[in-house]
């Protein structure tokens, strides 16, 4: 079992006030699903939506946690009210083990039938994982095995155990990082047995379709992301046989994996304002929890709305703007940004259509289709000198500004294709012949997930999750006293998350390639995608480094010299 251990701890300021008779209720909270607990809040506490402000603006991260409604938030306002003051109520780092969620733990058998060639014929993936006695969430670790390889034979099953233990919540890479470990660790000990190469076994049961719908994929590039991460991480130099390689007092190890993660989406609303002065502001109830979603929505803004960024400003994080989905599952860039694209392309109508009915605007006996929009200012196309600012076009309509809504929906592409990020991951491993202390010098990950953005950040969210998934693989372990059910490992001296100095050199690309059918935009998330994969990449290099096969994460030295 893993926990979230983000640097913001959850917290809660509720504030109430009384106007024209009527109760508010203002609230700050450390919430990434702001329009569901709005509603829950208006449900239990027996009052309009409308009369409910939550302003969750920044979020020191979250990996899960913070997704789901916690009593806490209920308790702060209903304590507030009663004392009729302000209350904070912060969560202290020991709690976070036990009330903020968990990655539950997994046990999971993975048989796999194939030719001498490594050609599968069956696979088999059997899971069990645990919940609390209240919840019936599982960790859905069999996602990958359903559609990742070309199968004919292909079981999967999921028991779900509830015990006396805290409710487990959805974990960075739910399901994916966990099942796609067992998985690919498996796929290896399979090149290994017919005496072939890891990727070459992986590209031998290529999957072009989706094994359980039949459907082909929107958008896969895999071959591709292998073939050059097999050149960046100079996998040439990879000797099959274990325990080949050795530099000094260490055994050294490559090891490989492919990883996926679901290319999800919602529908979203964003507004669009156009002022006078010649300014731009988009709003949208999503959030911002290190994901760069400020910066990613407020580029999309720009290029909808044909105006210079500085001039355009992006507002998240209040429950009164237009409706957005939680920030979950890598969903928001390709959920909400199609939304801001939507409402800044009405603003510029809107405004064309402003200027149009305008009688003393030169634009005014001109058809819309010929009047353009570029650098804030619209334009004549046949006479471009005919020209006016946006600021402009308001004034002389007598108007401060114009406001307008866009969507995003689900097309029917989602019943056409499967939506997935694929990626390759490589690992070098250096193990201690004496002590079996496992260091990885170098990562290299190759993804295909569509567009980028923003380069910058979509780099940073993918190196982001490579570092999470070194400390799921070697490091991380929440253990529960088994005769109460409580959380044993209390902080993050029992807890280890990796460190500045434990991080590894780690090579990260994107190949770039807009997905035709999730949105115009061709965008998928990245932040999971980055985790998935990481663990079997880091455990089959520790195999061919040391010629042993752990079966448990953590990799602790412990299991390593006993297995």
């Amino acid at each position: 079992a893993h926990t979230h251990n983000a640097i913001e701890l959850p917290a809660t300021i509720a504030r109430w006030e009384e106007r024209d008779g009527e109760e508010f209720l203002y609230l700050h909270d450390t919430t990434r699903v702001l329009k569901t607990l709005l509603a829950v809040l208006s449900h239990c506490l027996d009052m309009p939506e409308a009369n409910i402000q939550i302003i969750s603006k920044y979020l020191g991260g979250a990996f899960g946690s913070k997704a789901w409604t916690f009593g806490m938030t209920m308790l702060v306002a209903s304590a507030s009210k009663l004392v009729g003051r302000p209350v904070k109520v912060e969560w202290s780092r020991q709690q976070t083990f036990e009330l903020a969620g968990h990655r539950p733990a997994t046990w999971q058998t993975v048989r796999l039938g194939a030719t001498k060639q490594g050609k599968l014929v069956s696979l088999e993936h059997v899971a069990r994982s645990h919940t609390s006695m209240v919840s019936g969430f599982p960790e859905a670790c069999t996602g990958m095995t359903s559609m990742m390889y070309d199968v004919e034979n292909l079981s999967i099953s999921h028991d779900l155990r509830h015990l006396n233990l805290p409710t487990p919540l959805p974990m960075r890479g739910p399901g994916e990082m966990t099942g796609g470990w067992a998985l690919e660790c498996a796929m290896d000990e399979l090149a290994y047995e017919v005496g072939r190469d890891p990727i070459d076994v992986r590209m031998e049961n290529y999957a072009h379709v989706a094994p359980f719908s039949g459907l082909p994929f929107s958008s896969k590039h895999l071959r591709e992301c292998c073939d050059r991460g097999r050149k960046l991480f100079g996998w040439e130099k990879r000797v099959a046989v274990p325990r080949s390689v050795q530099v000094g007092d260490s055994l050294v190890g490559l090891g490989f994996s492919c990883n996926m993660h679901p290319a999800m989406q919602s529908p979203a609303t964003a507004s669009a304002s156009i002022y006078a002065d010649g300014t731009a502001v988009v709003r949208s109830a999503t959030h911002e929890l290190g994901n760069g979603a400020w910066t990613v929505f407020r580029q999309i803004a720009a290029d909808g709305l044909a105006m210079p960024l500085d001039r355009v400003d992006f507002i998240l994080g209040d429950s009164s703007f237009p409706k957005a989905p939680i920030t979950a599952g890598s969903q928001t860039t390709a959920s909400v940004g199609p939304a801001v694209l939507a409402a800044c392309r009405n603003a510029v109508e809107a405004l064309k259509k402003i200027a149009h009915a305008d009688p003393h605007s030169p634009f005014h006996k001109q058809p819309l289709t010929a009047i353009r929009a570029y650098g804030g200012a619209i334009y004549l196309e046949s006479d471009p000198s005919v020209t006016r600012t946006y600021g402009e076009v308001l004034q002389e309509a007598g108007r401060e500004s114009l406001q307008v809504l866009g969507e995003s929906a689900l097309g029917k592409e989602r019943k056409e294709f499967e939506f997935y990020s694929f990626g390759a991951v490589f690992a070098e491993v250096r193990v201690d012949i004496d002590t079996g202390i496992v260091r990885v010098p170098r990562i290299v990950g190759v993804y295909d997930v569509g567009r980028l953005i923003n380069p910058r950040t979509a780099h940073s969210q993918l190196m982001g999750g490579a570092i999470f998934a070194l400390g799921a693989t070697l490091t991380e372990e929440t253990l529960f006293d088994t005769h109460n059910g409580r959380a044993v490992v209390r902080n993050l001296a029992d807890y280890h998350v990796p460190s500045c100095a434990d991080t590894p050199e780690i090579t990260i690309e994107c190949l770039g390639i807009p997905d035709p059918h999730i949105s115009e935009l061709g965008s998928h998330g990245v932040g999971e995608c980055g985790v998935n994969g990481v663990p079997a990449a880091i455990s089959n290099a520790v195999f061919n480094a040391s010629g042993k096969r752990v079966r448990q994460l953590p990799i602790t030295l412990a299991k390593l010299l006993l297995s």
